[in-house]
């Protein structure tokens, strides 16, 4: 059983692309058996984009430039509930209850025994910005007796299957896949990518831990433009073509039995083209009577960085605290994320420096079978 407590912040014009998310969730965990886990989260979210300042280059709806949008918050309530496997994994669930836009979430993962292939199938909210993660309501079709139009909460549909071969000092992965995405009242879009690196172990200390080095290479490529936040358009980043290199470093590391931590870290370069893209992809008469306004592509070369931290102690037998971080300016933003984590673990757990156990228990994603 635990709690987990998060607050990540995206950087952009408030009122518009800028986001704080604030959560604190709880889960409780345990086997049926030896060989299956299940899981039950519930998390409360909230979202804040900040208040427009009047001089802002973004138009929200169908308001004109020179209007500046109301405050929109949400806050709600997600839930999710998990079934892992050794080789097998399923979960089902929906984005917070609350939200204008409301949509069913989940998620398969198959990975054979001895075989060197993982196929993943989901299906997930995009946490870009406000208007793609919970939808906003458009003030400029607000009337007397109409409260206004809702658009946004986008979901993408995902199937992705990844080769990779090695073990825990070295090895190399392959990964393809696509999205279909979708959103109320917003384009449908289209995305393909692909990923591909090696690792190995740089340098290995019982005492201390282990320091692994690596490469790799990520390319996408989305249909359409949707990252504006006038009426039809999404408000995630999808770029035309997208492209990073970079050189990853980990540390896993241990001090004594009760403390372990993990820093990892990566310099490298990205490049992104956006194609130009209407205002109103989805209300060509309305796009038309505006004469015709046309988002202009954009092209971006620059570097990337991304660091991630967390750590974890075991406070008394049974329990476990930790904290976490991540900074990084992946996509055409930088977003920080920091958090705290509390686990109580029914059962005495053995104390081993190098292999654990380390009390970082994920704070998203599939829980693993086995307790880390």
């Amino acid at each position: 059983m635990g709690g987990t407590s998060t607050l990540d912040y995206r950087s952009g014009q408030p009122g518009y692309d800028r986001l704080a998310m604030y959560s604190a969730q709880v889960e409780a965990s345990g086997t049926l058996g030896p060989g299956v886990r299940t899981t039950f989260i519930v998390k409360p979210v909230l979202l804040d984009a900040g208040q427009a300042t009047g001089t802002d280059t973004i138009q929200q709806g169908t308001l004109p430039l020179t209007s500046t949008p109301y405050v929109q918050s949400a806050a709600g309530v997600a839930g999710e509930f998990q079934l892992q496997a050794a080789n097998f994994g399923a979960r089902i669930g929906s984005t917070p209850r609350g939200f204008l836009v409301q949509n069913y979430t989940g998620g398969v993962s198959i990975h054979p025994v001895s075989a060197h292939f993982t196929l993943d199938f989901s299906r997930d909210p995009i946490l870009d910005t406000q208007l793609s993660f919970a939808g906003l309501r458009d003030e400029g079709s607000v009337t007397p007796t109409f409260i206004g139009n809702t658009w946004g909460g986008v979901i993408a549909n995902s199937a992705e299957v990844q080769i990779h071969s090695g073990d825990a000092l070295s090895g190399w992965y392959i990964q393809g896949g696509g999205q279909y995405l979708t959103g109320l009242h917003v384009a449908n879009n289209e995305r393909i990518d692909g990923d591909g690196g090696a690792y190995w172990t740089a340098w290995h200390s019982p005492q201390y831990g282990t320091l692994v080095a690596g490469t790799n290479f990520f390319g996408m490529h989305y249909e359409r433009n949707l990252r504006y936040f006038t009426y039809g358009q999404g408000g995630y980043f999808s770029p035309g073509a997208y492209l990073l290199a970079a050189v990853p470093l980990t540390f896993n590391g241990h001090y004594g039995a009760k403390f372990h931590y993990r820093v990892m870290g990566s310099l490298g370069m990205q490049a992104f083209q956006e194609d130009s893209a209407p205002y109103f992809p989805l209300d060509p008469v309305y796009q038309a009577s505006q004469k015709n306004p046309m988002y202009p592509e954009r092209t971006s070369v620059g570097g990337n960085y991304d660091l991630e931290t967390e750590g974890s102690y075991s406070i008394a037998d049974h329990w476990y605290v930790g904290a976490y971080a991540n900074f990084n300016n992946s996509r055409d933003y930088a977003s920080d994320k920091v958090g705290f984590f509390v686990r109580f673990l029914s059962r005495s757990q053995p104390m081993n420096e190098e292999i654990g156990p380390t009390g970082l228990f994920p704070i998203q994603g599939m829980r693993p079978l086995q307790t880390p």
